[in-house]
């Protein structure tokens, strides 16, 4: 968490860096069985990521797919499914 405070101060919220010190600290709090606030730091990457990157920026699904993981994790199977099909869609163009 000091990490990713530390990179939104110094080099912005949106920034690339940042955004994967975001996603990494979503995993620790994942394999912590922190899986609410690792599903709340992981979309809010994602968006981001969407946002900062595009679209076809490969960033963007890589923040998805573990955004799937933890919605299913969680018990949210819909959700879960939409993300991992919105990923394959993607990485198979």
């Amino acid at each position: 968490r000091e990490v990713l405070l530390a990179r939104q101060e110094l080099l912005g919220r949106d920034h690339p860096q940042t955004l994967r010190s975001q996603l990494n600290l979503g995993a620790m709090l994942a394999s912590n069985d922190e899986v609410g606030e690792a599903r709340s730091i992981t979309r809010e990457c994602f968006e981001a990521r969407l946002r900062v990157l595009g679209p076809d920026h490969p960033d963007v699904y890589t923040a998805a797919q573990n955004l799937a993981d933890f919605e299913i994790i969680a018990g949210d199977h819909a959700e879960g499914l939409r993300l991992a099909r919105l990923v394959l869609s993607e990485r198979s163009r």
